[in-house]
Parts: structure tokens; sequence; C-alpha cells
């Protein structure tokens, strides 16, 4: 059963905190038995290792928790992996469930250079204007700094394409006045 939900991309929490401060014997005894259980049939997929602290003494270095990981049955490798990769694979999804509609994913900025403005409009003493937030979303809702590129408003046209252009606007007077 756990198999089948880490293929389909669930991730299970481990936390160790309860089971290190406890001073039960019974607690620590189920904190290993049940991490090393659940490592031992995930073979190490798919976990996250996560404090759970009620305060700052039951958190524990990185380091420390790959060790205690390691001496559970998992390898560093998958420890580290419990630690780093697989927390941000589950804030990316949830990211991705926040920020799409039906599957369809916006597109990234992609380091284009933004088009520079035609001319900056003065202030006028006494007011003020706000900005308007033109992409649809709340102020600060965007997860990552990255700038939203505009479309540019003025587009440069080469000589030889304005010349073809008022020839066509010509011969479109010509025709019009003709009929």
């Amino acid at each position: 059963m756990l198999g089948s939900a880490i293929a389909r991309g669930i991730k299970i929490e481990l936390c160790y905190s309860q089971g290190i401060l406890s001073s039960d014997p019974a607690a620590k005894r189920n904190l290993i038995s049940n991490a090393t259980q659940l490592i031992r049939v995930t073979r190490g997929r798919g976990l996250i290792f996560s404090s759970e602290a009620k305060s700052a003494l039951g958190i524990r270095a990185p380091s420390d928790i790959i060790n205690l990981a390691s001496v559970w049955g998992l390898g560093t490798e998958r420890g580290k992996d419990g630690l780093t990769k697989e927390p941000r694979s589950v804030v990316e999804y949830a990211r991705l469930k926040r920020q799409s509609y039906k599957g369809v994913v916006d597109i990234v900025y992609g380091g284009e250079k933004p088009a520079p403005p035609a001319h900056v409009e003065p202030k006028e003493k006494g007011k003020s204007k706000k900005s308007k937030n033109t992409n649809g979303k709340r102020p600060g809702d965007e997860l990552e700094g990255t700038p939203v590129p505009q479309p540019a408003k003025d587009v440069l046209v080469s000589k030889s394409q304005q010349k073809k252009n008022k020839k066509a606007k010509v011969d479109a007077a010509v025709e019009e006045t003709a009929t």
C-alpha cells in the first residue's frame, strides 16, 4: 500500500522531536521501530524528515538528522534527500496547484529584456498615482521575484517596410476614389 502511494507521489513525514525529547522509553522505542519499518518498506523513497518541535530544544542540525536516519537503516544520500529534495518537491507541487488551472502552467520569465518605456509622464504636484496591478493578482501573490515582461507598445518598423505600408495606403485610397 505504501509503495503504490509513493508511486503516486505521496510523501511520508517522519517527525523525530517527540521521540527524542520524551522521557518515556516506550515513545523512543515506538519512534525507532516505526521509522525503521517505514524505511524498510519504502526503501527510503518519499520520506521527509521534520522536527515537529514544540520548543527550540527539539530541533537538530541537518547532519544530526542524516546520521540519525543512517542509524535507522537509511543511507546518507537518501537521508540528505529527505531533508532537501523531497520537501522542495512538496512545496513546488503546492505552488503549481495554487498557480495553475486544470493543469495549465503559465509561461516562466525566460530572461528577455523588457521593452524600454516610451516616455515617462511627469508627476503632478499634489496628486499621487496609485499603481495598478495589471496581472490580475493580489500584491505579493507571486512567490518568485521574476519580472513580468510587458508587451511592446511601439513596434519599430524598417524604412523599407514603412515605404511598403505607405504605398499600400496610397493604393487603397486610389481604389476607393475610383469606385
